[in-house]
């Protein structure tokens, strides 16, 4: 039997299926980060610990994805080891020397300098990537600084680009999505910044899918 349902419980479908993987990315993120602080945490500076606090679900994510090549390549080290060097890699790409000194030093001590500069090429390869992502939401990136300040939302902002992807920018979803996301971040407590972000972003997309139709419209004159 073939079950109907109505375009409000549609919405209210998709509204959940939103919900519960922002949730579910999140989640994770924090269940990540607290056991990589219990194992490594006695390694790192204050500098690192906040950093890791304040960018926490984007950088969490950064971490295992260089994690991930580390292992694949480097099956003899150790997990301590794999995170020190995911964690010394971000901070080379995106801040200074200075900022993964200590850790550096540690590196040279465990003598595995070919995977951290193995992790620094992965690190590149992702910034790339989501250099990319960024800019095709409309949003403008010129520093490694400017890449951090939105890590916390790039969970996020992947469900959003897999929306796009999969049922294109003037897809109901889009607007479902924007409708459901500051009520899911405040629950996840990423910061009062979020709304004004997400805000901004549905600005962009809304002005680039106006930019399409407008487009459509213009249809080329029968001879």
């Amino acid at each position: 039997m073939k079950i109907i349902i109505t375009e409000e419980q549609n919405k209210l479908l998709i509204e959940s299926d939103i919900s519960q993987k922002i949730n579910n990315a999140y989640k994770s993120s924090q269940e990540y980060l607290k056991n990589l602080l219990k194992h490594v945490g006695g390694q790192l500076i204050n500098t690192h610990i906040r950093f890791l606090l304040t960018y926490g679900a984007g950088i969490s994510g950064l971490i295992r994805t260089v994690e991930e090549g580390l292992i694949g390549k480097y099956s003899h080290l150790t997990s301590e080891e794999v995170t020190l060097i995911a964690i010394a890699s971000i901070f080379s790409v995106f801040y200074s020397y200075k900022d993964v000194s200590n850790l550096f030093k540690r590196i040279k001590k465990l003598g595995v300098e070919d995977a951290f500069f193995d992790g620094i090429r992965y690190v590149e390869g992702i910034k790339k990537k989501y250099y990319i992502l960024l800019k095709t939401l409309g949003l403008s990136v010129h520093r490694g600084a400017d890449f951090v300040a939105y890590a916390n939302f790039l969970p996020v902002l992947r469900i959003l680009v897999d929306i796009i992807s999969n049922h294109g920018i003037n897809s109901d979803q889009v607007d479902i999505f924007f409708q459901t996301v500051p009520t899911t971040l405040a629950i996840n407590m990423v910061g009062i910044a979020a709304k004004d972000f997400f805000d901004f972003l549905a600005e962009k997309i809304y002005e680039k899918r106006e930019e399409m139709n407008n487009q459509d419209d213009i249809l080329p004159q029968e001879v």
